[in-house]
């Protein structure tokens, strides 16, 4: 399915929805930032959720509307992975949050990611997107594959949990490498959920 940035508000939640515990997959032409997806997504999540962000590198403007978000407490934390060491920029414009927050950086992050989870008492309800996670638009086709389900801890469908499946790479530098650690228990829990 092809998005058009003025209808990712409307299209993606209903793709997601219509297909609640399936992967699908979608494209743009590079015209939909990180923050559009936080706007057209995060909402499919109860909040206060945790958001998951990897990204090569993250803006000003993106560490600004994350901040927003957690000002109006809709973000309960944030764990963060980018390429390259940007600790002072996420300790400056996330001062007040810090303790909600995990950070890690390594060299061999190059693909994006973005996904919104919220614990219950037997699993995580989760919206996912894999994909060109982009601070300004550039205009290049772009794919994406996205999932809205829930997964559980359970023996008989740990097979099939999706949150593991898709965030454990990230999980594991940000559980072992962090330069900004998380002592909020909504967001360690989030952490130690692998």
């Amino acid at each position: 399915m092809y998005i058009e940035p003025c209808c990712v508000g409307r299209q993606l939640p209903n793709l997601l929805r219509d297909n609640a515990g399936n992967v699908v997959f979608f494209q743009t032409s590079g015209d939909v930032t990180i923050a559009q997806f936080m706007e057209a997504v995060s909402c499919m999540v109860q909040a206060p959720y945790v958001m998951l962000l990897q990204v090569p590198e993250i803006d000003e403007a993106t560490l600004k509307t994350i901040r927003y978000y957690f000002q109006r407490d809709w973000q309960g934390g944030l764990l963060l992975l980018t390429h390259d060491d940007q600790s002072e920029q996420v300790k400056t414009i996330l001062a007040d949050y810090l303790d909600r927050i995990q950070y890690a950086y390594d060299p061999l992050v190059a693909d994006g990611q973005i996904a919104f989870a919220r614990l219950t008492t037997d699993g995580i309800s989760s919206v996912i997107i894999q994909g060109a996670m982009l601070g300004a638009k550039d205009f290049s086709l772009s794919l994406y594959a996205g999932y809205c389900g829930y997964s559980c801890q359970c023996a008989e469908r740990a097979s099939i949990n999706v949150w593991r499946s898709a965030t454990s790479a990230a999980i594991a530098k940000l559980r072992t490498r962090p330069t900004i650690k998380a002592t909020h228990a909504l967001v360690t829990s989030v952490v130690d959920y692998h």
